[in-house]
C-alpha cells in the first residue's frame, strides 16, 4: 500500500498507463518527477494540483496524513542526526537526536524510539562519556526488545560490550558478547553480517583476556562465514545494492542505515587485524620461551586471519614468521619457498622493510645450506634495503650474519668489517646481542597499517 506522497504519484501514474515523461508534460521534466516519487524533493501545492489533474486524481489523494508528517519528520531528525555525527559536529547531532527521541515517544513509536537512543549512544561513546552512553545503549535495548528488534538489541549489546571494555572490564565484555551472540543466533536475526560481527568481536574479545585456544576458535568460525559470501567486499556489496534500491525508492534514512551495516563490516578488519597481531605476538613469546610448536600454530592462525580479512603487509609478516618457523624445524626447502613468497608479496605492495626481512631470513636458510653465494647475496640485499627503509636494529642483524657467514668461509677482513659495523649499531641502538628486542618486534606487528 502507497504511504508517502512519492509513492502515491508513482501508483497512479502507473495505473494511468503514463510515463514519468508523459506526466512531467512541458512544464517540468522527468527526472523532477523521478526525485518527487522517490521522495528526494516535494512539489509546491501549484504542482501537486497541475500533477493531480492530469492523474485525474484529487489533490486530497496525494495528501499525506499528519502522521504521516510527524514519522517523516522523525525519520529526517534521526538522519540528520546521524550525519551532523558523523561530520563531527556532536553538540548539534545529540540535540537532533534528543528531538528525534521525544518525537517518537509523542507518536508512540517505540521502534523509532529505540533507533534514537542507539544513535545517541554511540555518539556517547565516540566523544568518550561512557556513562551517558551505556544509559542510552540500555534505553534503546529495552526499546528494541519491546518492539521484538533482535537486530537493533544485538547492535546495543555490542555497544555495551565495547563499553566495557573501554573501562578495561574484560569479563563484563565478554558476557556481553556471549549475550549478543545468543540473541544473534535467534531466528529473528534479519541481518547476514551480524552474526559474523558478533563472533569476530567475541573472539578478540577472548584474545584480550589471554585465550587464544577460544578466540581462534571464533575467529576460524568468523572466517568460515565470509567464505559464505566469498569475500568482504562481497558482503559489503549487498548491503550497499540494498541501500541502493532503498534510495531509489525515495526511503533515505534506510538506505543510509544499510550503507552503515556495510561500513561496520569494513570496520571489522580493523579488528580482525588486531587479532592476527595479538596471535602474532603469542608466537613471538612462544618462540621466545623456545616453544617453536606452539609458536608455528599462533602465526598460522595470524596467516590465516590476515588472508580473509585482505591484510596483504599483515600476510607478508606472518609468511615471514612462518618461513622462520619451517627454517627452524629443518624444513629449509619450504622456509625457501615461504621466503620466495613473501617477498614476492612485499615487492608487489612496494613495502620495502618487509622486502628486507624476507630476504634476511632467505640468506640464512642459504648460509645454513653452505650455499654462501646467494646467502652472501640475499643477506647484503636485506642490509641495503633495512638501511633504505632506516631499520637500525634489522640491519644490525644482517651486518652481524654477514660478519658470521664470511668468518665462515675465511674472508677475515670482510666478517671484521661487518662485524664492526653491526657492533656500532648495536651500542648505538644500547642493545647487547645482534637481534632487535622482542619488544621491538611486537610493535611492529601491532603498528603495521594494513594494504
Amino acid at each position: 500500500m502507497a504511504t508517502t506522497l512519492g509513492e502515491k504519484i508513482r501508483l497512479a501514474r502507473k495505473e494511468a498507463g503514463m510515463t514519468q515523461k508523459d506526466l512531467a508534460g512541458e512544464e517540468y521534466s522527468a527526472a523532477f518527477i523521478s526525485q518527487i516519487e522517490r521522495g528526494i524533493i516535494h512539489p509546491s501545492l501549484q504542482s501537486l494540483q497541475v500533477l493531480a489533474a492530469r492523474l485525474k486524481r484529487p489533490v486530497g489523494f496525494f495528501m499525506e496524513s499528519e502522521a504521516d508528517l510527524r514519522e517523516r519528520e522523525c525519520d529526517w531528525l534521526l538522519l540528520s542526526g546521524r550525519l551532523l555525527g558523523g561530520a563531527g559536529r556532536g553538540a548539534r547531532a545529540a540535540k537532533t537526536l534528543q528531538k528525534a527521541a521525544h518525537l517518537a515517544a509523542e507518536i508512540s513509536d517505540p521502534r523509532r524510539e529505540a533507533e534514537a537512543f542507539s544513535v545517541q549512544a554511540a555518539l556517547a561513546k565516540g566523544q568518550g562519556n561512557l556513562d551517558e552512553a551505556e544509559k542510552l545503549y540500555r534505553k534503546g535495548l529495552t526499546a528494541f526488545d519491546e518492539v521484538g528488534a533482535t537486530d537493533g538489541a544485538v547492535l546495543c549489546l555490542l555497544g555495551l560490550a565495547a563499553v566495557s571494555e573501554r573501562r578495561n572490564q574484560g569479563p563484563e565484555a565478554l558476557e556481553t558478547y556471549q549475550e549478543a551472540l545468543s540473541r544473534a543466533d535467534g531466528t529473528k536475526a534479519r541481518d547476514p553480517g551480524l552474526r559474523l560481527r558478533v563472533i569476530a568481536r567475541l573472539g578478540l574479545a577472548h584474545y584480550r583476556l589471554g585465550d587464544f585456544a577460544a578466540g581462534a576458535r571464533y575467529h576460524q568460525e568468523a572466517i568460515s562465514l565470509l567464505k559464505a559470501f566469498r569475500s568482504t567486499e562481497d558482503l559489503v556489496g549487498r548491503y550497499l545494492e540494498t541501500a541502493q534500491a532503498h534510495y531509489e525508492a525515495g526511503d533515505v534514512g534506510r538506505a543510509l542505515a544499510e550503507a552503515a551495516k556495510g561500513r561496520a563490516i569494513l570496520d571489522l578488519r580493523t579488528d580482525f587485524i588486531m587479532a592476527a597481531a595479538l596471535q602474532a605476538n603469542a608466537g613471538l613469546i612462544a618462540e621466545d620461551h623456545g616453544d617453536w610448536e606452539e609458536a608455528g600454530r599462533h602465526f598460522q592462525a595470524a596467516l590465516n586471519i590476515h588472508r580473509m580479512a585482505g591484510d596483504r603487509a599483515g600476510e607478508v609478516a606472518a609468511l615471514i614468521e612462518m618461513a622462520r618457523y619451517h627454517h627452524h624445524g629443518g624444513q629449509t626447502q619450504k622456509a625457501m619457498a615461504v621466503c620466495d613468497e613473501a617477498i614476492a608479496s612485499a615487492v608487489a605492495i612496494g613495502d620495502i622493510s618487509l622486502q628486507a626481512q624476507g630476504r634476511q631470513v632467505l640468506g640464512k636458510v642459504y648460509a645454513d645450506l653452505k650455499e654462501n653465494e646467494r646467502a652472501v647475496e640475499s643477506l647484503a640485499e636485506s642490509a641495503r634495503l633495512f638501511e633504505q627503509a632506516n631499520r637500525s636494529s634489522e640491519l644490525a642483524d644482517s651486518c652481524y650474519e654477514l660478519g658470521e657467514l664470511y668468518m665462515a668461509m675465511g674472508e677475515r677482513d670482510k666478517a671484521l668489517s661487518y662485524f664492526q659495523r653491526a657492533t656500532t649499531i648495536f651500542r648505538q641502538l644500547g642493545l647487547a646481542s645482534g637481534r632487535g628486542s622482542m619488544d621491538d618486534r611486537m610493535a611492529r606487528r601491532m603498528s603495521r597499517p594494513p594494504v
